[in-house]
């Protein structure tokens, strides 16, 4: 397996002005500057790389998917961008959904990804039981979060460290978000979306796509796995929100399916100058070692700081 097997949906905006509601004003609007650090670094050498953008761009690899850059589009743009990569683009096995200020170890990744998930044929355990590790399942890898501020029952992947999706799980979500009804074939409104449809509910009513994907796991019975070694935010005022959030899930629920890494995957919240400029080879982080403990026992966690790297103890 290499980075050709996997498709990226990374969202962007190709506009740098704010726009649409003032009431979420203070919430950044990416900029364009952060898709072309992708593009400089860890994505440069990526076949299959997609950012979800809002205007026309001669650049196949920037999709307008929206035609607004607030940040109410960004459930749109994912949305929209999941389609997109299963009806318009070349198949691949994997999916990686992220934003355009989450760095990447393609490396790491590629590397996880084989080790657990291909040419494997094994089972763990989760919450809803047992969950067969093949092609043949549906399987969603990321750091799973319980923050939803209305449904704190809802396990869903954090967008901004990462989500990777084998292709039956994306083709799942996908078919979640066509259903044109208000409710399902017996007659029981869709999961988080009280009366509306799918899609209408997560880009009009709800505007997260993190959130919405979880909303289509738990309409198809998908278990998401938890591997803590996709980062979320780095900022050190986030930091202890972040930890505790992934503390915290694991004592709500502690059979969650956890499937750690040996090395980080992936870290979200990082400036466009910051992904240039700093030194990702040193910050690839020691070899954790693998093991069924890992999940609740993360000792180390980091914080960027331009080329100088503070490390946070947990």
């Amino acid at each position: 397996m290499n980075e050709s097997n996997i498709t990226f949906g990374l969202l962007t905006s190709g506009r740098i002005e704010q726009s649409g509601d003032k009431h979420i004003a203070t919430m950044a609007v990416r900029s364009a500057d952060n898709a072309g650090a992708v593009l400089k670094t860890w994505g440069k050498d990526l076949s299959n790389i997609y950012f979800a953008t809002d205007v026309e761009s001669e650049d196949k690899r920037f999709v307008k998917m929206s035609e607004s850059n607030d940040y109410r589009s960004t459930g749109e743009k994912q949305l929209n961008l999941c389609k997109y990569m299963i009806e318009k683009c070349e198949p691949t096995d994997w999916y990686v959904l992220a934003d355009d200020d989450t760095y990447i170890y393609i490396d790491n990744l590629v590397k996880y990804l084989e080790y657990w998930f291909e040419n494997v044929n094994t089972t763990i355990s989760g919450t809803l039981g047992k969950i067969e590790l093949n092609s043949n399942e549906p399987i969603a890898v990321g750091r799973v979060l319980n923050c939803c501020a209305w449904d704190k029952k809802l396990l869903y992947h954090s967008g901004g460290a990462g989500i990777a999706l084998n292709r039956k799980a994306l083709e799942l979500i996908v078919e979640f978000f066509s259903y044109e009804t208000e409710k399902d074939k017996d007659g029981n409104p869709y999961p988080g979306c009280g009366e509306y449809p799918p899609f209408y509910a997560h880009t009009k009513q709800n505007y997260f796509g993190d959130v919405a994907i979880g909303y289509a796991y738990k309409f198809f019975g998908i278990e998401p796995i938890n591997c803590d070694h996709f980062q979320g935010r780095t900022d050190a005022s986030l930091w202890g929100c972040q930890l505790s959030s992934s503390i915290q899930v694991k004592k709500d629920f502690p059979k969650l399916a956890t499937i750690p890494a040996s090395r980080i995957i992936s870290f979200h919240s990082i400036s466009a100058d910051d992904m240039i400029n700093a030194d990702w080879d040193l910050y690839a982080g020691p070899k954790f070692g693998v093991g069924p403990t890992y999940g609740q026992n993360v000792t180390q966690h980091f914080e960027p700081k331009g080329a100088a790297w503070t490390r946070i103890k947990q």
